[in-house]
């Protein structure tokens, strides 16, 4: 994978419960990686912030789509 941004090819839009169920995902992986922070590289760190990001826009789009759940 490249330093770039994911890119989605193609017009398929994801499903609600598709995304929901990815941004609980990555919820997890944010709150494992948040627990263990101190013990992180600076690498680790910049990754744990893009998952953020990630986990912030997904919210976003969620609320948007008014789903229902999307802590």
């Amino acid at each position: 994978m490249t330093s770039g941004k994911l890119m989605v090819k193609g017009n398929k839009k994801i499903s609600d419960e598709d995304l929901l169920d990815f941004f609980r995902g990555l919820k997890g992986v944010y709150a494992s990686y948040l627990r263990e922070k101190e013990e992180k590289e600076i690498r680790d760190l910049l990754l744990l912030n893009e998952i953020y990001n990630s986990m912030v826009e997904i919210k976003r789009i969620l609320r948007i789509r008014k789903v229902e759940n999307a802590e």
